[in-house]
């Protein structure tokens, strides 16, 4: 058999906290008939821990063609 292995969507950049408008908790993700992905970054790290307000709460979409 094969091993899989985690990769970020849609790269890693985009999922680094530490880098300005990263993808924080990015959640209630939906995917409409143009191929995009939309969903709700609420700017909040560790939301089940020592919460940590990173960013605003944003709408994000994300073409699933280009991955942009």
């Amino acid at each position: 058999g094969s091993v899989g292995y985690l990769s970020p969507y849609p790269n890693w950049e985009l999922n680094d906290v530490a880098r300005p408008n990263s993808l924080v908790s990015f959640f209630r993700m939906t995917i409409d008939a143009c191929d995009r992905m939309w969903g709700v970054d609420n700017g909040i790290d560790d939301v089940l821990g020592k919460a940590k307000k990173l960013g605003p709460m944003r709408l994000i979409a994300i073409d699933l063609k280009t991955d942009k």
